[in-house]
């Protein structure tokens, strides 16, 4: 096709990268969470956001791309803190869906058939991927997954340039790089990216395809340094990253290392069942037919992208599925994308084949009704479930027990929701600074118990578990959280 061809296509696909972008947005914009929240496992909203605010050093792996990122939007003038970092998880889950869109693009430019049927594959395949109910459920919370989502999009877009029009390597590395410090289960894209710098290297000199890839993902790994430097600065720090040995214990997740493939083997049929429940009602029975016509299109032409592509996506997939934990499905957000790449490709291909019977009006609308019936459905099957615009437990919980708290109290938590609440309401909102929060779970760690004695509880020794938290320091009311009925608090006085 010529350039002038390729004018209208080009002017149809601006229009619908605005409705990839705007329908989404909009869409979670009405169902977001106002403020702080515990809904859709968003139990390390405090954590995050108190962290992201105060340039602190969150739980492990430390997500330092996500805190600095965080940061900025945190000092948007818009509304509360946490509604800001809920908003920023919208953004990011809707920059997934465009990212999509312009990958699908990317990879149908240049064909013979190229048409606007091809513009509404990468448009379908976005909305399609938008509103799968985990994404979706993510892009209203406080949370690192759907920030994540957008970088395997991003690297997804970038591999396909750099093995179709020699764009710089050095781009593709520092995007994998800055997506580590999202999630580590980005080293799942590695073959996507061996893929691209394979098929560059053929075209240019290799080394400087490698070195310019890796000089890039240096740099993108270079957040990790943010660790160290904002350890003891913020209002909260895990471990003590100012150590070679307290920053790998936080890099690498050894808080969590036991839940990795750690599923028993009598579990793992249900958790693939789960997989094949979500992708169907996700992307609809259409859906996942058109992801298969295009696993099977890639297959035939494109082996080699098929093979990276299908890797990345294993990995992810069994990542999510040996992890033993109730809300693992989380990590299924990659391979998501991915699948939702290949629904693209797939529609595409009906599209063609039904243009090639149909005429162009009546294909396209013929593709229209298919295509959009996922979508559509999950759109108003999912939209009650997942909206939670009015939820505010979590605020009338942090309210109510700081409410109730004595002076100079020291509050006892043994739950991550309610320990990362007040350290929010605490932190960020600077309620009730006379009070100590202390989780008795964290106890069993030297670096927080080394980092009670910053709150005037007096020096806390090895020996002392949570019980004896109330022997040492000045006199304060002991007090434990419990939110039994009406009934926030359970205190004792001392002498």
């Amino acid at each position: 096709m010529n350039a002038d061809d390729l004018k209208p296509t080009r002017v149809k696909q601006r229009w619908a990268a605005l409705a990839a972008l705007g329908v989404p947005l909009a869409v979670y914009l009405l169902t977001m969470a106002p403020s702080i929240t515990w809904g859709h496992d968003g139990a390390d909203g405090g954590d995050l956001i108190t962290a992201a605010y105060t340039l602190g050093v969150p739980h492990p792996p430390g997500y330092p791309t996500y805190c600095l990122l965080g940061w900025l939007f945190a000092h948007l003038p818009l509304r509360d803190v946490a509604w800001r970092l809920n908003f920023m998880s919208a953004v990011g889950a809707t920059l997934a869906a465009l990212g999509l869109c312009a990958a699908i693009w990317e990879w149908l430019q240049g064909k013979k058939d190229t048409n606007s049927h091809h513009t509404a594959a990468g448009l379908w395949a976005a909305w399609g991927l938008a509103f799968v109910s985990i994404l979706w459920s993510q892009a209203l919370i406080a949370e690192v997954y759907a920030i994540n989502a957008a970088f395997v999009a991003l690297i997804l877009w970038l591999s396909i340039r750099v093995q179709r029009r020699g764009a710089p390597c050095m781009a593709l590395g520092l995007a994998w790089g800055l997506s580590m410090g999202t999630h580590l289960t980005s080293m799942a894209l590695l073959p996507l990216v061996a893929w691209a710098l394979a098929a560059a290297g053929r075209k240019r000199a290799p080394g400087e395809v490698y070195s310019s890839w890796l000089l890039g993902a240096l740099f993108g790994l270079c957040t990790y340094a943010y660790l160290p430097l904002r350890a003891g600065r913020g209002a909260v720090t895990w471990g003590n990253p100012t150590t070679l040995a307290g920053w790998w214990w936080i890099v690498s997740g050894a808080l969590y290392r036991d839940y990795v493939f750690a599923l028993p083997l009598e579990a793992v049929p249900g958790r693939m069942l789960a997989l094949a429940h979500l992708l169907a009602s996700g992307f609809g029975p259409t859906g996942v037919a058109f992801g298969v016509i295009g696993v099977e299109t890639l297959a035939r032409r494109q082996r080699a992208f098929m093979l990276a592509s299908g890797l990345s996506w294993l990995g992810y997939v069994a990542y999510a599925t040996g992890y033993d934990t109730t809300d693992s499905y989380v990590y299924l957000i990659p391979a998501l994308v991915i699948f939702a790449f290949w629904l693209g490709i797939g529609l595409a291909k009906g599209l063609n084949w039904l243009r090639s019977r149909l005429s162009a009006r009546w294909s396209l609308m013929a593709g229209t009704w298919l295509a959009c019936i996922g979508p559509l459905s999950a759109l108003l099957l999912n939209y009650q479930a997942l909206d939670i615009h009015r939820d505010r437990s979590a605020c009338v919980f942090g309210e109510r027990v700081l409410a109730a708290a004595p002076g100079q109290a020291v509050l006892l938590t043994s739950d991550d929701r309610h320990t990362f609440t007040l350290w929010y309401f605490q932190h960020v909102l600077v309620q009730r600074p006379d009070v100590v929060v202390v989780d008795t779970g964290l106890m069993a760690y030297d670096w927080y118990r080394n980092s009670l004695p910053r709150s005037y509880l007096g020096p806390i020794s090895p020996e002392n578990d949570a019980d004896e938290v109330g022997q040492v320091g000045p006199t304060r009311p002991i007090c434990e959280v419990v939110r039994e009925d009406n009934d926030w608090l359970r205190c004792t006085e001392r002498e």
